[in-house]
């Protein structure tokens, strides 16, 4: 008998609130400060590749109430309603935007420090830059076999892209490395990116006490 089990999977969520953002008076006002004031709020360039606001409290200085409020609804439906993270509150550490003009792109990194990353999608298309996920290693020193690729096997995947849609929310784990394709476009590429934080870390029960440990058992076939 054998089994095959893909175990502790990286799942991220991508929703698009085209209808939800553009039905809302005060949503909509929100969405068009940042696109009509962008350059007006002083940006340092980031890498060389990309600017991005000289703020990381966008929500706050930019006066984005319902928007941020529809963020943070977003980021608890994902955390408890798909990862099952249990905690009372969350909480944004950080909220900036970005603008990708023609050729910029963003180097690969993640977000240290923080539970779930958020970017929403404002201003561009499919050749504006992709935001593409890299398949996450134990570390740096890790061995990478030769992995031959397969489009219709998962498990051969060394990258995910997300396509830049307009309005569609990206959610993920802040600790999974991503990167930002350049922007073939004609036009700048802007987006809105956010961090969070959740109240509860880890359990209490210790962790080598076998009679506390969650498991999920493995069925042979």
């Amino acid at each position: 008998m054998k089994s095959v089990l893909d175990v502790f999977p990286t799942t991220i969520c991508v929703e698009n609130l085209k209808d939800e953002i553009t039905n809302n008076e005060d949503l909509t006002r929100e969405f068009n400060i940042i696109l009509e004031k962008a350059f007006d709020f002083g940006y340092r360039r980031s890498n060389f590749r990309n600017f991005q606001s000289t703020t990381v409290k966008a929500f706050e200085e930019y006066n984005l109430p319902n928007l941020k409020n529809l963020f943070h609804r977003k980021v608890d439906e994902y955390a408890k309603g798909v990862l099952r993270y249990g905690y009372d509150e969350s909480f944004f550490t950080q909220s900036w935007f970005c603008v990708n003009e023609p050729g910029n792109y963003f180097d690969v990194h993640n977000h240290p420090n923080n539970v779930i990353s958020g970017v929403f999608f404002m201003r561009g298309k499919g050749d504006s830059g992709n935001l593409t996920f890299h398949k996450p290693y134990a570390g740096v020193a890790q061995i990478q076999p030769h992995i031959i690729f397969d489009q219709n096997n998962p498990r051969t995947f060394r990258t995910v892209i997300a396509p830049f849609v307009e309005y569609n929310l990206v959610l993920f784990p802040s600790s999974l490395q991503h990167s930002v394709e350049r922007n073939d476009s004609k036009k700048n590429r802007v987006s809105f990116a956010f961090n969070s934080f959740i109240d509860t870390l880890g359990t209490d029960e210790h962790p080598l006490n076998s009679k506390s440990l969650k498991c999920a058992k493995i069925n042979t076939i």
